[in-house]
C-alpha cells in the first residue's frame, strides 16, 4: 500500500475543486445569445465542434489533476520498496536490537507469501546488511524462553548475519515481554545516540499483549508485521474421561477443533491407541470451533489425536492426551466388597467425599476400578490408588503396585472384613512388613488425637508430611467412635510411622515410604461397619489430606499439560544423583546432575511436543524409571488470526519511545510525482495553444 511522509498535506488536494467551481460558475454566468447563422457553421464543421468540446473537458481535467497532484507531491508519497539493501538505515553508526519472533505460529505458510519465519529472517538479514559501518547489533528471539544470540551487542555484523541465517522456528509460544525487556537491557548501557529496537513478528495474541513501556522509554521501536492469510485447522484440546457405564477400559474422548480460513474443513479425525487406529469424518466451518465426542476403549496411559495435515500449520495437527484428562491428581478407587445399597458401601462415602474435595478446587479426578482390572498398564494412568477393604490380590497386581510405588505413586489402604486377613499374611503385609496384625474387637474408642511422638527429624518422611497436613484435622474427629480396628505389631521403628492415634494410644493412621511413593493405612474402615467416620465432620478433610499426600509431594508429574519451553519441577529421590529425559525415539534431551541447593529437579523446558521418558540415577548407578511426561503444542499459537495492535509507548520524562505503524519498507516517489505534474503542465499548454489556433480567423 502507498504511504506518505507528510499525510496532513493531503488536505491541499481540496484545491482541485477550485478549477471545477470556476468552470461551472463561468458557464452559468455566460450570457446566451441566439444567433441563427451559427447553426450553419456547426453543420459545415461538425468535427471541429466536437473537438472544441473535448478540449474544454480535457483542459478542465488537467487543471483538476494539477491542483491535486501538487498536494500529493508535497505529502511525499511512499511505495513498498523492492530492493533497499544498498540504502543505509542511518547516516551514522547506531545500536540496533532485532527482536525476531521464532514461535510456533511463525511456522505458518501464508497464501502466496511463503513461510512467515522465512520472510522475517530474510528481512532481518537485510536490516543487518544496511547498518552503517561502525554500528553494533544483536538479535533476540521471542519464543519461550526468550534469548539473545550473544551476551552483548556486537560489531561483527557478518558473523551475526551467519547466526541469523541458521535460525529455525521453535515449537513453543511467545515470550514477547521477556524478549522486549532483554532488548531494553542490551541497549541500556550503549553510547550511541541512535538506539533502536526493530520487531519482526506476526504479533500473535496473547504473547504480544504486554509491552514493557517504561523499559522501552527513550528507544526508537519499530514494528514490522509479518502477516498473510492462512488456511489452518488445529486441535485445541483433547480430554479423556472414564465411562464406566460402558464397561471396562471404556473412555469418553472429547476433542475440540478450530478452523481458520475461507473454506470449511472436511476431513478425518484420527485417534491412535497403541496399534489401534480409529477414524471419524468431521467438518468445521470457516472461523468456527467444534467439539467432538468419541467413545474409546483403551488400557494404555496415552492417546494420540491427529488430523491429516497439509494445512497452513502442520505442528498443531497432532496432540497427546493422557487417559484421565491429565488432571493434577488422578485417584483410582478399588472396591473390595461392593454392596447393593449405596449407604452401606465404603466406596460410596469415599467417592462422594473426593468429588466434594475436587469441586472445592483441589483438582482430584476419581475413577472406580475393579481389583481384578489392576495391572501395570492400568496403573500408569493414576497417581493414587485407594484400596478400600480389598482382600487378596494376585501377585502380578502386587508387583505392579510395588513398581509404581517405587516411582512415586501413593497407596492408601482402609481396613474392613475382607482386608483384615490380608493385613496379617496377605498382599498388604508384603508392602508393610511387621506393622499390622489381625483385627480386634473391643469397646468403642472415643476420638482421635494429633500424634506428637518423637521429634520430626526421626519420623519417616511420609509420616512427617502427614503430621503437618493433618494438624487440626483431629478437631473434627474428637467424637469418632471406632469399635473394630487393625492392630499394629510392635517394632523398633513403629513410632516413626504413626501419623494419628486414638485417644487410648493405639495407632489410627500409619505411613511408610516405599521407594519414592508412600503407603498410608487407616486402621479402621470408612463405612459404618467398623466406625462412624462417615458421620463425622472430619471425614472430608481427612480423606482429602490422605489423597493429596499419598504421592510423593504431588509433584512426580507436573500439574496439567506441559508446553514446549515451559519450566517445571519434578520430585527428587534422596539418593538420586542425576536425571535423564529422553524423547520417544530414545534420544536424551535433558541431563541434570544433583544440585545440593535444591530438593527437586528443575527442568528449563522440553523442546517440542511429544512423549518423554524420565529416569533417575541413584548413587549406586542404577536407573529408576519415573512417570512419563507429555508435551502438547501451545493452544494460543494456533489462533493465527488473533493478533494485537502495538500500542504507542507513552512518554517518560523528556524521552519517548516511538512505535512505528506496522509496515513494510517504503521508497519515496516524490520525484516521480513531480515529473507527472510537469507533463500535465505541458499538456495544459498544448491544449491552450490549440484553442488559440482554433480561435484565429482563417484569413489571418
Amino acid at each position: 500500500m502507498i504511504g506518505f511522509q507528510h499525510p496532513w498535506l493531503l488536505l491541499g488536494a481540496m484545491a482541485a475543486l477550485w478549477p471545477l467551481w470556476l468552470h461551472l460558475r463561468g458557464r452559468n454566468r455566460a450570457h446566451t445569445l441566439k444567433f441563427s447563422a451559427i447553426q450553419f457553421l456547426h453543420r459545415q464543421h461538425p468535427q471541429r465542434a466536437r473537438a472544441q468540446r473535448l478540449r474544454e473537458r480535457a483542459l478542465l481535467l488537467a487543471r483538476v489533476l494539477l491542483a491535486a497532484g501538487v498536494a500529493i507531491a508535497l505529502a511525499g508519497p511512499l511505495v513498498p520498496g523492492c530492493d533497499e539493501s544498498d540504502t543505509p538505515l542511518a547516516d551514522r553508526p547506531l545500536a540496533l536490537v532485532l527482536v525476531l519472533d521464532d514461535s510456533l505460529s511463525m511456522s505458518a505458510r501464508t497464501d502466496g507469501l511463503g513461510v512467515r519465519f522465512e520472510r522475517a529472517r530474510s528481512r532481518a538479514l537485510t536490516l543487518l546488511e544496511r547498518l552503517p559501518r561502525g554500528s553494533r547489533a544483536m538479535v533476540v528471539t521471542s519464543a519461550l524462553p526468550a534469548r539473545a544470540l550473544r551476551p552483548r551487542l556486537d560489531a561483527d555484523i557478518d558473523s551475526l548475519r551467519g547466526d541469523v541465517q541458521s535460525l529455525q522456528p521453535r515449537q513453543s509460544g511467545d515470550d514477547a515481554l521477556s524478549a522486549l525487556q532483554l532488548a531494553a537491557r542490551l541497549l541500556a548501557h550503549t553510547d550511541e545516540d541512535d538506539r533502536r529496537v526493530v520487531i519482526l513478528s506476526d504479533l500473535q495474541a496473547p504473547g504480544w499483549n504486554s509491552w514493557p513501556q517504561q523499559a522501552l522509554a527513550g528507544l526508537r521501536v519499530e514494528v514490522e508485521t509479518i502477516a498473510g492469510e492462512v488456511e489452518n485447522t488445529a486441535i485445541l484440546s483433547a480430554e479423556a474421561t472414564p465411562a464406566p457405564e460402558r464397561g471396562a477400559h471404556q473412555w469418553r474422548l472429547v476433542v475440540e477443533l478450530a478452523h481458520e480460513g475461507r473454506r470449511p474443513f472436511v476431513g478425518p479425525l484420527v485417534v491412535r491407541v497403541g496399534p489401534q487406529e480409529v477414524r471419524r469424518q468431521v467438518e468445521v466451518a470457516a472461523g468456527a470451533r467444534r467439539r467432538f465426542e468419541l467413545p474409546l476403549q483403551a488400557a494404555d496411559a496415552f492417546v494420540e489425536v491427529a488430523l491429516p495435515g497439509g494445512d497452513g500449520l502442520d505442528r498443531d495437527d497432532e496432540r497427546l492426551c493422557a487417559l484421565g484428562g491429565g488432571a493434577a491428581l488422578r485417584v483410582a478407587l478399588l472396591n473390595g466388597a461392593p454392596r447393593p445399597v449405596a449407604r452401606e458401601d465404603e466406596v460410596h462415602f469415599l467417592h462422594q467425599a473426593l468429588l466434594s474435595a475436587s469441586g472445592g478446587g483441589t483438582e482430584i479426578e476419581v475413577t472406580l476400578v475393579q481389583p481384578s482390572e489392576l495391572d501395570a498398564t492400568r496403573l500408569q494412568a493414576f497417581d493414587v490408588v485407594w484400596a478400600a477393604n480389598v482382600g487378596e490380590l494376585p501377585k502380578p497386581s502386587v508387583d505392579a503396585l510395588r513398581a509404581r510405588l517405587e516411582v512415586g505413586m501413593g497407596l492408601v489402604v482402609s481396613a474392613g472384613d475382607e482386608s483384615a486377613p490380608a493385613a496379617g499374611t496377605g498382599w498388604l503385609q508384603s508392602l508393610l512388613p511387621d506393622l499390622l496384625g489381625p483385627a480386634q474387637d473391643g469397646p468403642a474408642l472415643p476420638g482421635i488425637r494429633h500424634e506428637e511422638g518423637p521429634p520430626t527429624a526421626e519420623l519417616d518422611p511420609a509420616a512427617r508430611a502427614l503430621r503437618r497436613a493433618l494438624a487440626g484435622v483431629e478437631v473434627g474427629l474428637r467424637d469418632l467412635q471406632v469399635h473394630r480396628r487393625l492392630t499394629a505389631l510392635p517394632s523398633v521403628d513403629l513410632e516413626s510411622k504413626v501419623a494419628l492415634r486414638h485417644d487410648d494410644g493405639a495407632p489410627a493412621l500409619l505411613a511408610k515410604t516405599v521407594g519414592r511413593g508412600r503407603v498410608l493405612v487407616w486402621t479402621s474402615s470408612i463405612d459404618l461397619d467398623w466406625s462412624d467416620l462417615p458421620l463425622q465432620p472430619g471425614m472430608l478433610p481427612l480423606v482429602t489430606a490422605l489423597v493429596q499426600h499419598a504421592p510423593a509431594g504431588v509433584g512426580t508429574r507436573p500439574r496439567g499439560e506441559l508446553e514446549p519451553g515451559q519450566t517445571f519441577e519434578l520430585a527428587r529421590a534422596p539418593n538420586a544423583t542425576a536425571l535423564e529425559i529422553a524423547d520417544a525415539g530414545g534420544a536424551v534431551v535433558v541431563t541434570l546432575a544433583r544440585d545440593v541447593r535444591r530438593s527437586r529437579w528443575r527442568i528449563n523446558g522440553l523442546p517440542s511436543p511429544g512423549l518423554y521418558r524420565v529416569r533417575e540415577r541413584d548413587d549406586g548407578g542404577a536407573m529408576t524409571p519415573l512417570p512419563d511426561l507429555f508435551v502438547v503444542p501451545p493452544v494460543a499459537e494456533s489462533r493465527l488470526a488473533d493478533v494485537v495492535k502495538p500500542p504507542r509507548v507513552g512518554r517518560s520524562g523528556a524521552a519517548a519511545a516511538v512505535v512505528a505503524a506496522a509496515r513494510q519498507p517504503r521508497v519515496p516517489v516524490a520525484p516521480i510525482a513531480l515529473g507527472v505534474l510537469l507533463m500535465l503542465l505541458i499538456f495544459e499548454a498544448w491544449l491552450l495553444a490549440g484553442d488559440r489556433r482554433m480561435a484565429r480567423p482563417a484569413n489571418a
